[in-house]
């Protein structure tokens, strides 16, 4: 019984943990609809990306998405096998912090605010 109770609290401890390598949470509601759209199996109910998104290899980003204006991109960085993204018409996006590694592609146009 003990030798069970401890087996099921591994079990739990280390699924947790690999749930959490997974979990990156975005914050910018125009942001999480858009990969909504594009994968829906990308992220969860909480916001936080899933397992699939890291084999997204392409994505369109435009500045507004249902009168909400795309202000950051944080957390892309968990699309790990991303290799194009195109961001258009983000008149209130101001910086890009961390790309995905693997990014070859990277098109901006009409982003009027963000700094080099």
């Amino acid at each position: 019984m003990v030798q069970s109770l401890a087996r099921l609290t591994l079990i739990f401890l280390l699924s947790s943990f690999t749930n959490s390598v997974f979990a990156q949470y975005i914050p910018d509601i125009a942001f999480r609809r858009q990969i909504r759209t594009a994968c829906p199996a990308c992220i969860d109910v909480s916001n936080n990306l899933l397992p699939a998104a890291q084999n997204l290899g392409y994505l369109d980003i435009v500045g507004t998405v249902d009168g909400f204006p795309l202000r950051n991109i944080q957390g892309i960085e968990g699309f790990t096998r991303l290799k194009t993204l195109n961001i258009t018409d983000a008149l209130a996006l101001t910086n890009i912090d961390i790309l995905p590694l693997q990014l070859t592609n990277l098109n901006i146009s009409n982003v009027p605010l963000l700094s080099q």
